[in-house]
C-alpha cells in the first residue's frame, strides 16, 4: 500500500510545474514595551487602538490587566509569511498562481487562518506601565482528493500553529522541483505592531 501511495504521489507531482520558496528569515518582533504613562491611560489607549484596527475584543479583565483579541479578517498573508509559490498545478482545474504561499493555500486548497492575541498590561509605578503580548497563529488546510480514477489519492490535512517570534514547518505531501520538501510559516509582525507600534510611537 505504501508503494502505491508513493507511485500516486510521483504521478501527481509529474502533472505539476511549480516552485516553493520558504521565508527568508525570522523577523525580530517586539513583544513587550515600557511606557512612561499611568495604567489607566495605557489601558484605555490599548482598547481604543484595538477597536479602531482589525481586532475583535473577545474578553477583557481590567483588574488583572488582560485583554484577549482575535484577528484574521483579510488575507492570511497579511499576518503570516509562508514563503512564495510560483507555478501551475492540476487538481481538477488547471490554474496558475504566483504570490504568497499562504494566499495560495486559501485560494486553491481551502486554507483557513485564525489569530488570537493576549495582551497583558501591568502598572510598574504611577507613571510607568509595561505591555506584553503573545499572539497565536493557526493556518490549516482540510484533507482533499487529488487526481481521479486509479490516480486518485487523498491528501491529508495540514496545520501550522505557532506564536509570536516562532514558526512552524510541515513536510509537504507533494514534492516540487528545486524546492525544499517542507513548508514553513511564521508571523509577519503586523498584529504585534498594530498594538505596540502605535503605543510606542
Amino acid at each position: 500500500m505504501k508503494i502505491i501511495s508513493i507511485i500516486m504521489m510521483a504521478l501527481l507531482s509529474s502533472c505539476a510545474v511549480h516552485k516553493y520558496t520558504p521565508p527568508n528569515h525570522n523577523l525580530d518582533i517586539t513583544d513587550n514595551i515600557e511606557i512612561n504613562l499611568d495604567f489607566e491611560t495605557v489601558w484605555e489607549g490599548t482598547i481604543e487602538r484595538a477597536t479602531a484596527s482589525f481586532f475583535d475584543i473577545d474578553n477583557f479583565e481590567k483588574d488583572s490587566g488582560l485583554l484577549t483579541l482575535s484577528f484574521g479578517t483579510g488575507s492570511a498573508s497579511e499576518f503570516v509569511d509562508c514563503g512564495q509559490w510560483d507555478g501551475r498545478q492540476w487538481n481538477g482545474s488547471n490554474h496558475t498562481f504566483t504570490g504568497p504561499y499562504a494566499t495560495y493555500l486559501e485560494t486553491f486548497l481551502g486554507g483557513n487562518f485564525t489569530g488570537r492575541m493576549k495582551v497583558f498590561i501591568k502598572s510598574v509605578s504611577d507613571n510607568k506601565t509595561t505591555i506584553t503580548l503573545n499572539a497565536h497563529y493557526v493556518l490549516e488546510t482540510p484533507s482533499r482528493i487529488e487526481g481521479s480514477g486509479i490516480y486518485e489519492t487523498r491528501v491529508p490535512a495540514m496545520n501550522w500553529a505557532f506564536e509570536t517570534g516562532g514558526s512552524a514547518t510541515r513536510k509537504s505531501f507533494f514534492s516540487a522541483p528545486n524546492s525544499p520538501s517542507t513548508r514553513t510559516c511564521r508571523p509577519t509582525g503586523k498584529a504585534e505592531k498594530a498594538i505596540l507600534g502605535a503605543l510606542k510611537g
